[in-house]
């Protein structure tokens, strides 16, 4: 049974949700001092935030390997089991960027087009499904980007 099945749990619990969410932005941000060894109180910021708002937001400072230090900061907050993508490096990590390959090539994350994405993008049966990723930004877009509707999980929630 789902909560979705009950429209009272549903409601109590949307209800919970919106009025415990941060409404402006710039709270949801973790400034990050050292990806390889998160303090606790970033930990804890970033988990809490998770709870609330399904999402939290992360800065760190330039580094010379951003993928070790994405992969870091997954381990830490708990990102252990990563989904097998078919562009996934050994690390679990796929980088999203304008690619020459033909076969990636047809799918749109991997062009310079416009994008307008969303999470339901995974079909993975119920045992393997998909309860949390990150994203990160290395470089920003040519142009302006719009997130619209943070949804579910956004980061992380444990």
């Amino acid at each position: 049974m789902s909560i979705l099945d009950n429209t009272d749990d549903y409601q109590f619990w949307r209800d919970e949700k919106l009025s415990n969410a941060q409404s402006n932005i710039e709270d949801c941000l973790v400034e990050i001092r050292n990806p390889q060894a998160l303090s606790k109180a970033e930990k804890d910021k970033i988990q809490q935030l998770c709870c609330t708002n399904n999402f939290a937001l992360f800065a760190i400072k330039t580094q010379d390997d951003y993928a070790q230090a994405v992969v870091q900061i997954n381990r830490q907050v708990g990102l252990l089991d990563y989904d097998q993508h078919l562009y996934a490096q050994s690390n679990g990590l796929a980088h999203i960027k304008q690619s020459d390959k033909q076969e990636r090539s047809e799918f749109i994350p991997y062009t310079d087009k416009a994008i307008g994405w969303h999470t339901d993008g995974y079909y993975n049966a119920v045992d393997n499904r998909v309860r949390a990723f990150s994203l990160f930004c290395v470089s920003p877009a040519a142009t302006g980007v719009l997130i619209n509707g943070l949804t579910h999980r956004w980061f992380i929630c444990s």
